[in-house]
This record gives C-alpha cells, structure tokens and sequence, in this order.
C-alpha cells in the first residue's frame, strides 16, 4: 500500500490546489486508500473519491429528467427480458430457443449477456451469423435484444450501457485532474466514457505486476510500466507465485492451516485472534466465497454478543429477520399454508405478533396444531370459527361451568387468532378463472406482511425490509401480469434471493469481513484468508451458456471470456497478497461436511507453500502432512475456547483428567444433576429414582387409593407395556406435539381414517336394526356404499384431499374394507344380533357424539379393592348363550394372537370391557343376562382382510391377579422401562426414553419381580 499512497502523495503535490477525482472501482475503495493515506501522516486536499457509474449520472442527470427516463432496476431488466422472451415465443419468431424453459436465472443470463454485448460499443447489427456455432441463434440474440431495447424505449428506461453511451456523448470535460489506479477493471464503453469526459488525460496509480501471468485487457495494466518490486517489502516475493524459478530467496512469514469444514475454519480464525489477543479494528477476513463464510461469520456475531464486524460486501438477506420471514412466508404460501409452515415463524420471532391482546406465542402454535387446520387457507378461518362455535357452547354447557374461566380466555384467545389470520390473508389475490395469478397484487400481499410484520432488531434487518419492500414495489407498480402458480413463486424468490444488506467499511473498533478482491484497498496488521481449497479457488472454468466463448472471441471488442476467469482471480489474489503488511495467515477447509469427502488445497496454496520453503518440487502431499492436524472442533488449548460448547469439549478432550463436578455447581446445576443421575444409575445395585423409582403419595396415581381417579383400558395397557412412558403420559402430562401433517399422497391418517370406518359401521348397523332386517351382504352392499360415501363426504369438507386422484384412490380403498366388513359379518355374525353400538362410559364432555353417556363403571377386585373404569365399546351383539363385545381395529392384525391372551399385560381390553358390561348392565337394568362370553376384535380393512381374534371370557382370575400387579406398581412407584425393544418401535416417547442407551445390566436392574410377573401371563 505505501507505494501506492507515495504516487498518490506526487500527484497532490504537484496540483495542491486543483480538484482531484479519484476513480475508483467502488467508493469504499477510494475511501480506505484516503484513510491509509491520513494513517501515514499525509494531509490531503481537494480530492473526492468517484465510481465511473456515478460520473455516468450525474453527466445524464438533466437529459434524462428531461426525456421523462431513469436507468432501469436489474431486477426489471430481468422482468423486461421475461416479457420478451415470452411475447416471442407466442408469436413463434424464435427459433434456436424455442424450447427454452423461461425461467429467471435463464432470463437474468440472457440480459447479462446482452448487457455484456452493448458494453463493447457494437450495436445489435454489428453481429453476424458467422460469429456464432449456430446461425439461428444469431438470429434469435439480435431479435431478443432489439425486443429488449424496444421494451425500455417504450417504458421509458435505460439500461447500464446506455448510460455510459449516453454520458460519452454529452460529457463536458473539466479541468478537473482525474486519478485512476491501474487494476482498474474497464469495458469498451466504460473507457470512452473516461477518455471522453479527461480528453484521455488521466493520471494512472500503478501497482507491482505479478510475474507469470499475463494482465487482461480490461485494465490498464498492459499500458503503463509496472510498478518496481521492492523485495523489502514482507510478502512481494508472492510476486512470483506463477514464476518460481525466477523468485529471490527471502523469508516469507506465511501462517498455514487446515480445518474439518468451513465452521471450524472460521472459528480456527477467531481462536487465533482471541489467544493472540488482536485488535478487532487491526484485524481483516477475506473469503474466496461469499458462501457460506460471510454467513458463518454472521451467525457468530450474532451468537457472541462482543462480537463486533462489519461486512464489506453486507450479508446474504436471508440470514436477516425480514429475509427470513420473506422466504417463509413464500414457503409457506408455495407450500398450501400449511400450518407446520407457519409454526416455525411464529416462535422463532421471525413473524412479529402485534402485542395488543395476543396471546403467548406458545399458545398460538399449540392452537395451530390441535386445532386441526393442517393446511388450506379457507380452512384457518373455517375451522377457527368452528373452534370459537364448540367453546361458545361448552360456556353455556352445564357440563363445563366448573372450566369457565379457562374457557373465556380459551375464546379470548381464538378470536385475536381469526383476526390475526384475517390480516394475513386479507390482501391475498386470488387465481383467475384459468388459475393464474397477479403478480402485481402478490408483491404487494408480501410487502403488506413484511412491511407490518417483520422483526426488527438491528440495522441489517432494517436495511433488508427497506429493499425486499422497496423491489416487491418495483415489481407492483411495473409487471401487470398474471402468472400460474409455479411460475409466480419461482420469480418471486428470484427476486430477493442473492441480494445482499448493510455493507460497510471497516470501523474502528471492529474486525472486518470482506472479499478478497477488496483486500488490496483495506490496510490492516493481520490478515486471513479463508477458502482457499481447491473447488473453491481459482475455481473450475464455465461457459455462459448463452455466449459461448468461443462466440465471444469471434465477435471480439473486449468482450469478456470465462474461459480467463480462473486467470483474474489468481492475479489479484496474488496482487493483493503481495501489498499486505502485517501478518498474514491463510487456510481452506480440508473436508466436505456434506459430502462426507475431503478436498484438497487451492494450487496458490501449493506455490506459496514451495515459495516458502524454496523448493518448486514439493507436491500437495508433503503440504497436507506439513500442515498436520486438522483444526476441528475442539480447541487446541482451553484458553483459545470461544464458547462453553468449545471450552467443555476441551475439557473433556484432557485424557483421563476428570472435571471437578464442585466446580459446576453455580453455572450448570442441572447438568450436575444429570451427571450425578448418571453416576447413580451405574453404580448403584438397587432401583433408584433415576431408574424409575418415584415416592410419592399413592393416592396421586393409584385408583384403587385415590377413589377420583378414572382408569382408560389404553392407560392400563400401557402401563403394563412399559410403566416408564406411563409415567412419562399420565403422571407427567407429557404430550407429543400433535398436528395435521400435509402429506401429497395421503389424504386421511390413521387415526382419523379409524374415526372414520366407527362412524361408517355404527351407522349401517344402527339404520339396519332400525329397520329390522338380518344382514345380507348382497342386498346391503349399495347401502354401505352410501352411507361410506356420504360420510367421506363430510369429512372431505374438514379435511380436504390434497388432490381429487389422492381421494379416489382412497375412497376405493374404504369401499373395498366395506365390502371386507360385509362378507366377515355375514360369515361370523350371522347367528347374532348387533344391539348396542358406541357405548361410552365415563367419557368426559366432547369426547363422544353420543346423546347417552353413562357414568363411569366400578371395577371390584376380589381383594376388596375397586378402581373407576371409563371407556366406548364399539359393539355389543347378542347371542344365544350371552353377550359378545367386539372392538374394531382399523390397522393390521400384527400383534394379536390366539396364543397370547393377555400379552404379557399388554392386551386386557377384551377382559376390562366385559367386567366393565356386566356391571353396567346389572346396575342399569339394560339386560336381563349380562352375561358376557367373548369379547374379540374385528380387523374390517384391506390390512386386515376381515379376520377376527376371540377372547373367550374363561381367564377372570388372571385379569385380576395382572391388575393387582399393575396397581402395586403405581402405588410403590415403581415406574421402570420395558423388556422388550419391540415395544419401542411405534412409542410416541422414544426419543425423551433413550432406552437404547441404557446398559444391559441397567435394564436388568429394572426388572423388580412385580413387574417379570407381568410377562408370565402371556
């Protein structure tokens, strides 16, 4: 850099007085050089730094205020080239890209193209078809870009090229003194613009020329003598990286490392600065790649509140909260609102909830997921007032008076959720008649929402609303278009995506993240490069695939090749290199986290690292075995730990040295606890409270003590399956989050479809008892039909199909297990008579549709003990010689078997609801032989092809002696995990067990004798 601000120091001098333009490829740029400059004690006079686009309009500024135009947003540009491109194609005047996909990125490629084009100076009849591989694509680019530059002319715009051809033309040159570095980067029309508006009479700042790589045309550096190379300067012997042979021996202070991933390269960095104790403000990142090390980076900051960064090239608007909330709300309307969409949004804070009246925000997503919603935007409102309906009437339900405070706030609550979600939806456009959609009035529906409901906790975040609002009213006021569905959400992300925010110049006081291709310009003490890996940098060649390189060749006039890309970068890369000060460390990532792969160093790497140790023959083996470990995720020394995440690692790294648990007790006192639980559960030889082992009072959890409580049959097959999820369900209230899941080839889930078939069999036989006729499958097929229908009917007004092929193919599926049901009832049933259908008891309000529910049942024990049952008994027929009680299963028969009749305490439906009948029946008076012979299930579905498992009622004594069983487990606490792992497979609380990582000699201990009695009544 000293150089540099030396030749800047000569030309002030020489004019003092003069005003002085600095051009500069950006302003930032110009303005770091002048700080360094002042840095360096020199005081400098009338001299303002400029961009050649900026010069560009203030020159047009009269001309276009007077012509009525303005320079067209990129973004229109591309929506401009969409137009066009499709209007062509209508009218079947393209050829070569007839069957081009019109897609954005396509369009944005193709108006880069023709950008590129224009800024060489020709005119679109300059091009011929011998330029090109294919005459008719010769022939479609001049008809795109005159459609193109015809699209601007009548909206009144114009773009970058014309620009400069318009200021070259109207520019009246000063007597201003014009300052030029030599690596500026400058197209044909850019460079009339400089030579017209300085007579060509510029000063050029020159910089040391890399050796072995030949400058692109597009600077000045073929035009003027480099700069000479000062070999006292720390790294100018990086001069000569594509030139060993020539390159002076000279110590080369070069710091090297590798990481396992991009994270951990980052943090690596950030270790090194923390244990070196570096001045943030002394201190410069430069990444090859603004992806992903620019978010990282970010989300460090963000993570460690003393963190303070700017970013040079500003960060990716997604990692920002509007972002957020803009990709989600398209998510979530590209998606068919699903309310899994929305849930994430609303309690992260992306979606700011307006806080007059709301309720928490956990209470907003549980209501989204049990309210039944699932997806479908009529169905929030829909089923929202529905739900406002029931709680409406369960306030004025006597059943209910003892919940109706809860009830109140429960309605309190649902109405701000349909305002709320009447908002949301309120400027939402819907699709025509052929199912297309405004463009215009969806930007301006996303505009609303991000406008109103973004979070907005920094600077960035302002910036990103202020631009995602400021593009989706470009596209409001300018595209009057409807689109189908595909289409609009795809221009829609588009749209923001890759935009970037809150760009900054490095501040004092804070550590600056920028690409290296501003790092010549940024004068700092210690400077790391990360991502120099070899896909990374220089990177692999790629044609345009709208002009191919050997076109742009043919056609000539400076026109970019890509082919030179990888070129560039390497030279100013080495350029950069070689102007910095300080200290200088450089890295890349040595694995491919993703793709589970290594990757190997750029090859600049591997000619720095022979350049250092002087020797041209070293290969990237001998580099990676220098380079030794790779830096992970765990520090190298405690001390350099950035978080408590890294700094227990690094304890937990020592060997055999074991933490002091006394220390924790302050900080983590719940993980002591934890670590103490673990201990406990390993040493100790009897059962602990950390094995399932509670004391408490009985009659908390033992109905036999506690006389309100009410036992379910599935309460007491679970405990008798594993008393650890029992204790997890019913004595915890743990629930597992419950939500209607969109699936696109599912319609019903099992539960419902259940629901469902009970609804569909009641009624048949309730209206064929009503009519008193004996089932003839034959004559009552058409019947079930109907009423199958009408009910799938029903219940695809709640629940709508995600398509009408989805719900075909499951309506055929409950036919066909109609048509099961019928043939198995006729065959099995023929010689009884189904009577009783849905029968509950004690079943609290709104949880069955039946008029009668009758109270809960006593259950007698022959030890003088009772418990309350509740339960729905699906059926109850009648036969000659007693009661038959018959439960439908909609599932598969796996698990039932003619020779396991209690299942190890897993099955005692059967034998609960026939004690449970016959009491019923005897009280009430129902029967005059309640007298219940078996009790079984029917399996009516395709799963399982209409067979029935019997229970004959013979085994009372055992179902006693189980139930005694599972209540002195509940009343000593004893709440241990399953034997079998097969339990396991469909258990909601798989993941809060962890059974799988117990020892077997922890699982063994669990085994007490009460419970190994269980399993002895199979």
């Amino acid at each position: 850099m000293q150089p540099v601000i030396n030749q800047l120091w000569e030309i002030v001098i020489k004019n003092p007085l003069s005003e002085k333009i600095l051009i500069f490829p950006s302003f930032s740029a110009g303005r770091q050089l002048l700080e360094s400059a002042t840095r360096h004690g020199l005081t400098i006079l009338n001299l303002r730094t400029e961009t050649l686009r900026n010069l560009a309009e203030q020159v047009c500024k009269k001309s276009l205020l007077n012509s009525g135009c303005s320079i067209v947003p990129d973004i229109l540009a591309m929506e401009f080239t969409i137009q066009v491109l499709e209007r062509l194609r209508q009218a079947d005047r393209l050829t070569y890209f007839n069957s081009l996909e019109i897609t954005p990125s396509v369009c944005s490629i193709i108006t880069h193209s023709i950008i590129d084009l224009k800024m060489t100076g020709i005119d679109v009849n300059d091009i011929t078809t011998e330029m090109f591989v294919n005459p008719y694509k010769c022939e479609d680019i001049k008809t795109i870009w005159a459609e193109y530059d015809k699209e601007l002319h009548i909206r009144k715009y114009i773009d970058q090229a014309d620009l400069f051809q318009l200021a070259a033309g109207e520019v009246t040159p000063s007597q201003c003194i014009y300052i030029v570095p030599s690596n500026l980067k400058m197209r044909p029309l850019e460079r009339n613009f400089l030579e017209a508006l300085t007579k060509n009479n510029f000063q050029v700042i020159s910089f040391s020329r890399p050796k072995g790589i030949i400058p692109l045309q597009t600077s000045l550096e073929n035009e003027i003598s480099p700069l000479s190379i000062e070999l006292n300067e720390p790294y100018s012997s990086l001069l000569y990286l594509n030139d060993l042979a020539n390159a002076p021996v000279t110590e080369l202070p070069i710091q090297m490392f590798h990481a396992y991933g991009e994270s951990n390269e980052i943090r690596e960095v950030l270790r090194r600065i923390k244990l070196e104790k570096i001045p943030f403000d002394q201190t410069a990142i430069f990444y090859t790649t603004q992806n992903p090390y620019s978010h990282l980076l970010f989300d460090l900051a963000q993570r460690f509140d003393q963190l303070p960064v700017t970013f040079g090239r500003g960060i990716d608007i997604c990692a920002t909260n509007p972002g957020r909330l803009y990709f989600g709300l398209l998510s979530w309307a590209e998606r068919g609102f699903k309310v899994s969409d929305i849930i994430p949004l609303i309690s992260n804070g992306i979606l700011k909830i307006p806080e007059k009246k709301s309720p928490p925000k956990s209470t907003i997503t549980r209501y989204l997921r049990t309210s039944g919603i699932g997806w479908g935007k009529e169905r929030y409102l829909e089923t929202i007032d529905n739900q406002i309906i029931n709680i409406r009437n369960q306030i004025t339900d006597v059943a209910f008076e003892h919940d109706n405070d809860s009830s109140k706030t429960k309605l309190e609550n649902f109405l701000w959720l349909k305002q709320f979600f009447a908002q949301l939806f309120t400027s939402l456009p819907d699709p025509d008649s052929e199912g297309r959609i405004s463009y215009a009035q969806k930007a301006r529906w996303l505009s609303i929402l991000v406008d109103h409901y973004s979070s907005v906790v920094c600077q960035a975040d302002h910036e990103a609303k202020k631009v995602i609002c400021r593009n989706l009213k470009i596209i409001e006021d300018s595209v009057a278009i409807h689109l189908n569905r595909d289409d609009i959400f795809r221009r829609l992300e588009f749209l923001i995506r890759g935009v970037r925010v809150s760009a900054s110049s490095p501040k004092p006081g804070h550590l600056h993240i920028d690409h290296y291709n501003s790092g010549l310009w940024i004068s700092r003490q210690n400077v790391f490069i990360v991502g120099l890996d070899a896909n990374r940098f220089p990177g692999t060649m790629r044609e345009d695939p709208i002009l191919l390189d050997i076109e742009r060749e043919s056609i000539g006039h400076c026109l970019p090749l890509l082919s030179n890309m990888p070129k560039e970068k390497v030279y100013d890369m080495v350029q950069f290199l070689s102007s910095v000060q300080g200290t200088l460390t450089v890295s890349y990532s040595a694995f491919d986290t993703l793709e589970n792969r290594a990757v190997f160093p750029s090859s600049i790497l591997l000619q720095m690292y022979r350049l250092k140790a002087h020797d041209e023959t070293l290969d990237y083996s001998e580099l990676i075995e220098t380079l030794g470990n790779r830096k992970g995720f765990t520090p190298s020394d405690i001390d350099e730990s950035l978080d408590d995440q890294e700094w227990w690692l690094s304890v937990l790294s020592m060997g055999n040295k074991k933490p002091d648990l006394d220390t924790f007790k302050t900080l983590y006192p719940t993980l002591l606890d934890g670590l103490k639980a673990e201990s406990k559960r390993q040493l100790a030889e009897e059962l602990t409270p950390f094995d399932g082992k509670v004391n408490f009072d009985p009659s908390l959890v033992d109905p036999t003590v506690g006389k309100d409580l009410v036992m379910s049959c599935s309460q007491l097959e679970m405990l008798g399956r594993c008393p650890f999820s029992y204790f997890l369900k019913y004595v915890l209230k743990i629930r597992p989050i419950e939500e209607l899941v969109f699936d696109q080839g599912v319609w019903l889930n099992a539960k419902t479809k259940g629901d469902l078939y009970h609804g569909i069999f009641e009624r048949f036989y309730k209206k064929l008892v009503n009519k008193g006729e004996p089932l003839n499958a034959a004559r009552h097929a058409q019947f079930l039909y109907e009423i199958a229908d009408e009910l799938m009917s029903q219940k695809k007004v709640s629940v709508p199909p995600p398509s009408e092929l989805v719900y075909d193919y499951e309506r055929k599926s409950i036919l066909d297990s109609c048509r099961i049901f019928l043939k198995s009832e006729e065959i099995e049933s023929c010689d009884d008579a189904p009577k009783y259908f849905e029968l509950t008891f004690g079943m609290h309000p709104g949880e069955t549709n039946n008029n009668e529910n009758f109270e809960a049942v006593t259950i007698e024990l022959p030890n003088d003990k009772r418990f309350l049952l509740r339960g729905k008994i699906d059926r109850v027929d009648e036969s000659e010689n007693g009661l038959k009680i018959w439960d439908y299963k909609t599932g598969s028969t796996f698990g039932y078997s003619d020779k396991e009749y209690f299942k190890g305490g897993r099955q005692l439906q059967h034998g609960l609801y026939a004690l449970a009948l016959e009491r019923l029946f005897s009280e009430k008076e129902l029967h005059t032989n309640p007298k219940v012979i078996l009790s079984g299930y029917i399996f009516p579905t395709q799963k399982g092809e209409g067979k029935r498992v019997v229970r004959l009622q013979v085994r009372r004594d055992s179902l006693y002696e189980i139930l005694n069983h599972l209540f002195t487990l509940l009343s000593e606490g004893t709440f241990v995990m399953t034997d079998d792992e097969n339990d396991c497979h469909y258990c909601d609380y798989r993941d809060a067990c962890n059974r799988h990582s117990r020892s077997q000699k922890g699982l063994d201990k669990m085994m007490t004798d009460i419970f190994r009695g269980l399993r002895n009544y199979a």
